[in-house]
């Protein structure tokens, strides 16, 4: 029998149970801290990736010839993952959305090149589900009923909105509505909560990093409520009532929600964004791995993807660090606890 006819013979969340079993024994290959630790302590770039070559990344880096040739490594070890991933789904229309926000994150790129006159050719990324070309064209052209219509309908109201502010960031808010709200209806239409909860967390965090953001530039409440996202666990009226108020109090204004650790935590040194961006993180992290406790489905497959991006955006940090001559101890500012 076919490993296709064996899984589809099963019903329900038992059709995953090979595809767990695989990515169960995959958890055990992820990055330690002892495994980050060495390539914090590495000398250079070239010694950093020396050590990567001793994890599971050795294959990817196996015949790269220097330390500038780090992303390719990376590019092949995040092509595997998406391979992998979609030969473990039977459930397309859900594992599909891991690729979508790699087309709404070149549409971005593409828009703000076309609008603000500049080459940001080496931004866009390769993972999406649509051809960069057909994305580049239609842009180009203006043409956006060539797109999908999650994408076309997002890029026609990015560029109506960039055209009422001329922000560059609206361009990237617009995007991610959209791109959170296609996530939500995948997640409910299929019944998975627990991926569910994630988007709906994700949004918080990220309405959570804007409301900080524009606290601290002092703007105004009707920018910061043109700004957040819906759909998250906090409604964007919550984060009105408390923009006034100052920063000390605010862990207590979350006592009663999910986040007061992060923003305990986020917040321990006043205004320190990048504290907040590694506490958000850390939650993100935490979440997804309750996926662990889960035997069977979809659900701990897709999670250990987002894991292991996180590890690969991580990895990327320590290597880009290092080619740059930063001190480790940067270096860590950027990573997630868990990796330290």
């Amino acid at each position: 029998m076919e490993l296709t006819d064996y899984r589809t013979s099963f019903s329900g969340k038992l059709k995953y149970a090979y595809g767990v079993g695989r990515v169960r024994a995959l958890e055990g290959k992820l990055l330690t801290r002892g495994d980050f630790a060495k390539l914090l302590e590495a000398k250079d770039g070239q010694e950093t990736l020396r050590h990567l070559g001793e994890t599971d990344y050795s294959q990817a880096v196996l015949g790269v010839g220097g330390e500038s040739s780090y992303e390719l490594a990376l590019k092949v070890k995040l092509d595997e993952l998406l391979s992998l991933i979609e030969e473990l789904s039977l459930d397309p229309e859900v594992t599909d959305t891991l690729r979508a926000k790699y087309d709404f994150h070149n549409l971005k790129v593409l828009l703000k090149a076309r609008l603000g006159g500049r080459d940001l050719a080496d931004l866009l990324l390769p993972w999406g589900r649509e051809d960069l070309n057909v994305l580049k064209d239609a842009v180009a052209e203006g043409e956006y009923g060539k797109l999908p219509p999650i994408l076309g309908e997002a890029v026609q109201e990015a560029i109506s909105s960039w055209e009422e502010s001329k922000e560059p960031e609206v361009i990237d808010l617009t995007m991610d509505r959209h791109l959170f709200s296609h996530l939500l209806t995948v997640f409910k239409l299929a019944k998975l909560d627990f991926l569910f909860g994630w988007a709906q967390r994700e949004i918080d965090l990220l309405n959570l990093r804007i409301f900080a953001r524009l606290k601290l530039s002092e703007a105004e409440v009707p920018e910061l409520m043109g700004a957040l996202i819906a759909g998250g666990s906090l409604e964007p009226e919550f984060y009105a009532e408390i923009f006034a108020e100052p920063w000390e109090t605010l862990p207590n204004r979350f006592a009663n929600t999910l986040y007061r650790q992060v923003v305990e935590e986020g917040l321990a040194k006043g205004e320190d964004l990048a504290l907040l961006e590694r506490s958000c993180r850390d939650y993100g992290l935490s979440y997804l791995k309750r996926a662990r406790l889960t035997p069977f489905g979809l659900e701990p497959i897709y999670a250990f993807f987002l894991v292991k991006e996180e590890e690969l955006r991580s990895v990327r940090a320590v290597l880009l660090g290092k080619e740059n001559g930063l001190d480790p101890q940067l270096i860590k500012e950027r990573l997630p606890s868990d990796y330290l």
